[in-house]
């Protein structure tokens, strides 16, 4: 077995943590669970959980699972932000987590080199943002946040040069000591795989074991000081190292965790600090007896680090398992691989039938007994891969092993750091088929745009996205193909990501005239469409209007804002056509008509069951308008139960338990739009919103969310009729900041995602058709899974931009044709 699968199936066997039968649990389990989990944000509920506590286990059930990552990063904050835990110990090598510790502590260091220098599982834009948070946290602070790393089985030469300057000034005279047993063990290159395999075909390995003893028993009888201890610490990585490498596979999973619990011992002991130890689950939980069904080979057996802190520190040492119930995780730098629900007997079947998106339970809590079967049930659970269905992993209680549970119900894959080896064909190919894009400016000739008419050929509606709402280029460039779509291609309805209620009255000032511009763009509320920028394309639309029969119309597609006019429209139509019913209709209206303020603010801090009762009065409105007799005009009728539905639609979009509403409220609205009034449309909106993808998933600082989106549904409704194409930018700056709007720099997109292998390609701006035709590696990265910035409107950090992202399954299933501007300039908000 080559010693780089070694390694691999090492972290594999230990990625994945046991679970219990449900089987035994009863039917009250998930209520048991429902009735006492609390939401991660209750940080005074966890904190309680937590009580005075000196080590916490971290512990992930899988590597690669994005939100089992962000949730760990959240609990590590409260354990630092408000419980003064001041050490992070990592499951990676010591001598690597020196250097990350420099890097948060002072700023020593590239974060994109430390990354790659972390083993390849922590290779993930969601471990860089754990990382840039805690050097954050540290700057300026003197009470700073300390980085260990645990393990030491790739210790390379940092350690043996360390050792050596280190004796060299504190004690000269023994030096040459020091380098008659350095020398016969020091790795002849910094290739550790290499040196790994050439130590193993040594017949006799107690020579090296010796000579490494002997390194750290030197250094144990200078004078003791930080830098001492210290060293010695790095003497006894390589100790441990030559002693794992002498052992059987299932002899050194023993020492592994051994040496890893002793590290986190003794890091408690040099520095004081409380510390959060974050690891994978099996290494994190009381697990004296883990057991890993691996057939046809015999079991591996071992007990956990967990299970040795546990018994050095009892309930001082607390342990946390990050579960999940089904979803898709990264096994590589372009891999995924689906993980089904749990089996009926893993543990984590209740959690998933709770029906709570995600939560922290506390196992220690008081149950009744069929609850506490669940508990005492003995662990089993999914494992490893490669095995097949009769690998799994078993060996004590979900009590025993954890103190608290925090649990996800779907998790989607971290963010790869490490390039994709497929980039230069990708680019090569673009650089083939692209279409220049020769002008931003609205008013210049639209012939570079004619891949378009191609493009859209067969659209009954064209979503135009954007990875920002602050950019004037991409603002200018959808001009231009709106422009394009109209005048070429016969388009008649422009739609936006703006609520349809001030879509009535842009859509009036279109078709009539009436009223001044920029006053009804700045009636539109949200501060990013307020600008120069769409003033200039409502001002074309207009004047388009002026000399053509066949006018352009506007549609608000969305919810975003709740507006008076929409009841006001309502009560008038139901005044005209049926007033004997106006009292009734009234009557569901007033309790869910805008408050004074910040009526988004207010709903939001009801509790669900209230929202439930108001979501309740606005659908009964809804219904006792679609009631009303089918009198006078349709034209009329159809627009009052639009306004009533934009009501039911807004309730259920903010709602604390909404999922995909306001996606599905948009595509039904263009639905609706098509039945009522016809015609073909362009849909303008965040590449999120307007994707064709099945499936999305948005990250933002702190938070993770799957979801469908709106021109899914518009693609699963339309088929080929609905046309996706996507928008992305290089670098620059950008408008944002929702408490104070103006303009952000935006650096360059990181390594890893869509806008950096777009932004390898020639020239300042094209569009490329992703139907093309394309060799094989190029069909493969088309069709596979794709990351991309997706900027919120409250970005103001001032750098890459890279903390907001969507992720989607396959590009080709969510983008037709892309667009990449290559710089960008904020948008001129007024």
């Amino acid at each position: 077995m080559s010693h780089r699968k070694w390694i691999g199936l090492l972290c594999l066997a230990l990625m994945v943590f046991a679970g219990v039968p449900a089987a035994s649990a009863g039917s009250s389990v998930p209520d048991w669970i429902r009735h006492n989990a609390a939401p991660l944000d209750d940080t005074a509920s966890l904190r309680r959980a937590i009580g005075d506590a000196q080590i916490v286990g971290l512990g992930e059930s899988v590597h690669g699972a994005a939100e089992e990552l962000i949730l760990k990063h959240r609990t590590m904050r409260v354990l630092v932000e408000q419980m003064g835990f001041r050490s992070i110990a990592w499951e990676d090598q010591w001598t690597t987590g020196l250097q990350v510790d420099e890097y948060i502590r002072n700023g020593t260091g590239d974060l994109d080199t430390l990354m790659s220098q972390l083993g390849g599982q922590w290779q993930s834009r969601e471990v860089a943002d754990v990382l840039r948070w805690l050097r954050d946290f540290n700057d300026g602070r003197a009470d700073k946040v300390r980085f260990a790393g645990v393990e030491y089985y790739l210790t390379g030469l940092a350690a043996y040069d360390a050792i050596d300057a280190y004796v060299a000034s504190a004690a000269p005279e023994r030096l040459a000591e020091l380098r008659r047993h350095l020398k016969p063990i020091r790795p002849a290159t910094p290739d550790i795989f290499g040196h790994i395999a050439k130590y193993q075909k040594v017949p006799d390995k107690q020579p090296f074991i010796d000579n490494a003893r002997k390194v750290r028993d030197l250094v144990a009888d200078l004078p003791e000081n930080p830098a001492q201890a210290i060293t010695l610490n790095h003497a006894r990585q390589i100790v441990s190292f030559y002693e794992h490498y002498s052992l059987s596979f299932a002899d050194s999973l023993v020492h592994r965790d051994a040496r890893a619990a002793q590290n986190v011992k003794w890091w408690r002991d040099f520095s004081g600090d409380k510390i959060a130890y974050w690891a994978a689950s099996p290494h994190t939980a009381n697990a004296p007896r883990l057991r890993i069904a691996v057939p046809p080979d015999p079991d591996w057996i071992l007990p956990s680090a967990g299970s040795y802190l546990r018994q050095w520190y009892g309930h001082r040492y607390l342990t946390i398992g990050f579960t999940f119930d089904h979803g898709t995780v990264r096994v590589g730098p372009s891999q995924t691989a689906v993980m089904p629900p749990p089996a009926p007997d893993w543990f984590e079947q209740p959690l998933g039938k709770t029906g709570i998106d995600e939560f922290v339970l506390d196992l220690r809590t008081p149950a009744p007994s069929p609850v506490r079967d669940w508990l005492q049930a003995p662990i089993k659970t999914r494992g490893l891969p490669d095995r097949g269905p009769g690998s799994y992993m078993a060996g004590g209680t979900l009590a025993q092993w954890f103190d608290l549970l925090v649990h996800r119900q779907e998790v989607t894959p971290t963010l790869s750091i490490q390039p994709d080896n497929r980039d230069q064909a990708v680019v090569e190919w673009i650089n083939r088929n692209a279409a220049p894009l020769t002008s931003n400016d609205p008013g210049d000739p639209l012939d570079d745009l004619r891949p378009l008419r191609r493009i859209a050929a067969s659209a009954a509606v064209v979503g135009l996205g954007e990875s920002t709402h602050g950019s004037r280029e991409q603002h200018r460039q959808k001009h231009r193909m709106v422009r394009f779509l109209v005048e070429h291609m016969g388009f008649r309805t422009f739609g936006l990501e703006h609520d349809f209620a001030h879509g009535v009255v842009l859509d009036r000032y279109l078709m009539t005239g009436e009223g001044d511009p920029r006053q009804v763009v700045t009636g539109m509320g949200f501060p990013f469409w307020i600008s120069e920028e769409m003033l200039d394309l409502v001002r074309w639309l207009r004047s388009y209007n002026e000399t053509h029969h066949d006018k352009v119309r506007f549609l608000g597609t969305d919810v975003i804002a709740l507006r008076e006019m929409s009841f006001s429209e309502i009560t008038a139509y139901v005044r005209r056509i049926a007033p004997d019913r106006l009292a009734e209709v009234e009557r569901e209206l007033a309790p869910v008509r805008p408050t004074p303020g910040n009526h988004v603010q207010w709903y939001q801090g009801l509790s669900p069951e209230e929202q439930r009762k108001l979501i309740q009065h606005a659908r009964r409105a809804s219904d006792l308008v679609q009631g009303l007799p089918e009198t006078g005009s349709r034209l009329e009728r159809e627009y009052a139960e639009q306004h009533a539905r934009t009501i039911v639609g807004w309730y259920e979009s903010f709602a604390h338990f909404a999922r995909s509403e306001r996606e599905l409220f948009i595509a039904d609205t263009i639905k609706w739009w098509q039945r009522t009034i016809g015609g073909t449309i362009v849909y303008s909106a965040a590449n999120i919103h307007s994707t064709a993808a099945p499936r999305v998933t948005f990250r933002s600082p702190g938070a993770i969310r799957t979801a469908n989106h709106a021109g899914g549904f518009l693609r699963e409704r339309l088929g080929g009729r609905y046309v996706s194409i996507g928008m992305l930018f290089g670098h620059g700056a950008i408008s944002s900041d929702f408490m104070r709007p103006g303009p952000h720099p935006i650096l360059s997109p990181p390594p890893g995602i869509l806008d950096t292998t777009l932004g390898k390609a020639h020239g300042p701006a094209y569009m490329i058709d992703l139907h093309s035709r394309a060799p094989g590696p190029v069909r493969a990265w088309r069709d596979g899974p794709s990351t991309m910035r997706m900027i919120h409107p409250s970005y103001v950090d001032d750098d890459d931009g890279s903390g907001y992202t969507m992720s989607v399954d396959s590009l080709t299933d969510a983008f037709d044709a892309l667009v990449y501007l290559r710089t960008t300039t904020p948008t001129r908000l007024f």
